[in-house]
């Protein structure tokens, strides 16, 4: 029956995840003493530039005589490829780059040591092991996941903490085939600034609102200050735009949609029904507005700053002070995700990904980070359940 019971699972196993069952004899023991870690990696937009960066966290430095990184292949539990790392030293506080042998000259320049066998394309598990035990990971062993595609992945300062499963919310989504962190592990943001969201710069007031492209108009990634002109829902308010905007289709007064997030929905008529956290959302948005003094919009940069149903697809920004400076406005759309009270909504991050930086990093990175902070509570839509909602 015992037997049954276990087929039975690794037969779910099997058809929920499209991996074969996992042989976890094969799986090293987790190390987790080391003072070295992973603490950057880099899969570029082509697929032969890629890089590892480890660091050594500690006072004194390390030998890594016995250490090793094992690259495992999809889902196989036994490592395809080794890479020896016994006749390197880390000194305290600095980091190794190793780099592959086709990567672009670029790369190759960061690195410490120049390997064909980094076979990394951000799928794959990769582990720092040392004398057969694994002191970090990148991926989980017998699982191929999108972890790191396409990305340039670094290490938050405040989980510099060997894991034995990569944990995303750990790490910070900055620009891929932007190299100026690699080699050194001080990260450019704390997590304390990446929990109080992006911020308005001065660079950014000079991008267009709006400019012509192709003889159409098409959203420039600048700002322009509005007044409220009617409350909506969680992710919806009308605002009172400038009139020199009206050369742009744009009138004295539209409708706006809160880009890049989508929350629960209000009841509307007989078309759609409300959902839990719906009116939640609605009230937290509409008391922000109510007590906000000054409002900023801007539009999404190189893309459309209209939807399908004709509403504007906008950055909204409001600051409780009657003279604010530019960093004093706070992000809105992304204090909607911080709360709990919305999620992440656009098709593609890729897509997203070039739009418009704040500290290299994009607001899109921004944002997904904000939703894994309330998922990682289970805050409101994450996991707890509306109290005034009739289930």
């Amino acid at each position: 029956m015992r037997k049954n019971v276990f087929c039975l699972i690794n037969l779910l196993v099997l058809l929920v995840t499209g991996c074969k069952p996992i042989n976890n004899e094969n799986i090293l023991p987790f190390y987790g003493k080391s003072d070295v870690l992973f603490t950057e990696f880099i899969t570029g937009s082509s697929p032969s530039d890629r890089a590892i960066e480890i660091s050594n966290i500690g006072e004194s430095d390390i030998s890594l005589n016995g250490y090793s990184i094992w690259i495992y292949k999809k889902i196989e539990t036994s490592p395809s490829y080794k890479i020896d790392l016994n006749k390197y030293t880390i000194e305290s506080k600095s980091s190794f780059v190793i780099s592959y042998t086709e990567s672009s000259e670029e790369y190759k320049q960061k690195a410490d040591f120049i390997t064909s066998d980094l076979f990394i394309d951000g799928t794959w598990p990769v582990a720092l092991v040392k004398d057969n035990k694994i002191v970090d990971m990148l991926g989980e062993v017998g699982y191929q996941t999108e972890y790191g595609k396409r990305k340039d992945l670094v290490r938050k300062k405040e989980f510099f903490n060997n894991n034995n499963r990569f944990d995303s919310y750990e790490w910070i989504k900055y620009q891929t085939d932007d190299l100026s962190r690699l080699g050194n592990f001080e990260v450019s943001v704390t997590e304390e600034e990446l929990l109080s969201g992006p911020r308005l710069t001065e660079e950014m007031s000079t991008l267009p609102f709006i400019y012509e492209k192709n003889g159409g108009h098409i959203g420039g990634g600048g700002f322009v200050e509005v007044t409220l002109a009617s409350m909506g829902d969680g992710d919806t308010t009308r605002f009172k735009f400038p009139s020199e905007l009206s050369k742009y289709g744009i009138s004295s007064n539209e409708s706006c949609r809160y880009l890049k997030i989508n929350t629960p929905e209000i009841q509307h008529g007989d078309s759609i029904d409300a959902q839990p956290w719906g009116y939640k959302a609605q009230e937290y948005n509409n008391d922000v507005l109510k007590n906000a003094k000054r409002f900023i919009v801007q539009t999404e940069r190189n893309n459309s700053f209209r939807e399908t149903y004709g509403r504007m697809l906008l950055y909204v920004w409001y600051s409780n002070l009657d003279n604010p400076q530019l960093s004093d406005y706070k992000c809105l759309n992304c204090e909607m995700l911080f709360e709990g009270l919305a999620f992440c909504y656009f098709y593609d991050e890729n897509t997203y990904n070039n739009s418009i930086l704040y500290k290299g990093i994009s607001y899109t990175n921004i944002f997904l980070n904000a939703e894994a902070y309330a998922k990682k509570l289970g805050k409101k839509v994450h996991g707890e359940k509306d109290p005034d909602f009739h289930y």
